[in-house]
């Protein structure tokens, strides 16, 4: 049912988006922001169309997968587990679409404003995704997929534990660091808070990846 209502969903996004793209003046618009929120790259405003539609072409492989190998034992826990991060992901991925599409086509709102969005968004998204992580088994296509948890069942469980924790942690702090920005207007809170909330969800997490894996050869040794 949840699907279901994900896919009407997605419809009904792609629909607006088509509606707002057709009545937009301009033709070009910034499609890329560097990691200052800074405009670093133009395009045509439909790749913001095409950021709608993918949602929904992996929502449609997805279900597809899985109906071809729904009989398999082993894809059965999977299935269930991908089935609830899946829609999750594709509607953060929208999320973060419409506030790109929203910055671009608003490039005189307060860069103050424009900034804290950004941040709340993405703090958001890290929170949701993060409550994942440490429900995450070896996969081909998420996770902290680095050569030294794709080696080791335990490392990955135990990275991906971690990382679930500090990417909450980040998400949290981007999202406070959000409306401090809007409320104060401390424009060096982007400034800092961005790069704090990239070294504790990326760095840190593949950092103690390579630390638990070379500890492990060494105690086993």
């Amino acid at each position: 049912m949840i699907r279901k209502f994900s896919f009407a969903g997605m419809l009904i996004n792609l629909f607006l988006m088509v509606v707002i793209l057709i009545n937009t003046q301009q033709d070009i618009i910034p499609i890329h922001f560097d990691y200052m929120g800074n405009v670093d790259g133009w395009g045509s405003k439909w790749i913001y169309l095409l950021c709608a539609v993918i949602p929904f072409c992996v929502m449609a492989g997805a279900e597809i997968y899985w109906h071809k190998n729904s009989a398999a034992s082993d894809e059965i826990e999977k299935k269930s587990f991908y089935q609830q991060l899946i829609p999750i992901f594709c509607w953060l991925f929208i999320l973060l679409d419409w506030v790109f599409l929203i910055i671009a086509l608003n490039p005189r709102t307060n860069d103050v404003r424009q900034k804290a969005l950004l941040m709340i968004s993405t703090g958001i998204a890290a929170i949701v995704l993060s409550n994942y992580m440490g429900k995450v088994r070896r996969n081909a296509w998420y996770g902290i997929r680095v050569p030294w948890t794709l080696m080791d069942d335990v490392v990955w469980d135990k990275t991906h534990r971690l990382g679930g924790y500090l990417g909450v942690v980040s998400g949290l702090l981007l999202v406070v660091g959000g409306i401090l920005e809007v409320i104060f207007h401390f424009k060096w809170v982007f400034k800092v808070t961005m790069p704090i909330a990239a070294i504790l969800f990326i760095v840190v997490p593949i950092g103690y990846s390579i630390f638990l894996y070379y500890w492990r050869r060494q105690t086993e040794a």
